[in-house]
């Protein structure tokens, strides 16, 4: 399974490339600012989502799933699942087509699962490897960004 992840921790040091079990002690500390960026939407995916973060298993489905579903926002109470649409450049056609992007945004994480590379993205990447700033002013803010 394919992911990024950072971390911008209570102190401000920022980590990048962090292993599975560094995503999930970072999650569990509720502080600080992560964003786990997952490609490729597979059924691995969605095991990697239940066990590091026990999302509900009908927005792990929604993730897993190949349809694509309208954009909603369902609130979780302790977080956000937010689903909208971007444009899939990969698409070899002349019509423009839309790829679903899906965000589980909480008070201090951000989890990004996509099945196609997203422009703007690419990005927001650059500025969180350059200098961490997208991730200084929080995980609502990160969201946005992206």
């Amino acid at each position: 399974m394919e992911y990024k992840a950072y971390y911008l921790s209570h102190e401000g040091d920022f980590r990048s490339h962090i292993s599975e079990e560094e995503i999930k002690a970072a999650f569990e500390s509720r502080q600080g600012t992560l964003w786990v960026d997952i490609c490729d939407t597979t059924d691995e995916q969605g095991k990697f989502l239940t066990r590091n973060f026990g999302f509900h298993p009908l927005a792990i489905e929604d993730c897993v799933s190949h349809l694509i579903h309208n954009p909603k926002i369902d609130d979780f109470t302790n977080h956000l699942f937010i689903i909208v649409h971007g444009i899939n450049h990969e698409a070899e056609s002349d019509i423009i087509e839309t790829t679903e992007l899906a965000i589980f945004l909480g008070p201090h994480f951000v989890i990004r699962n996509h099945s196609v590379p997203l422009y703007s993205i690419d990005s927001i990447v650059k500025l969180v490897q350059a200098d961490d700033r997208p991730m200084k002013r929080g995980a609502d803010f990160l969201a946005y960004t992206i």
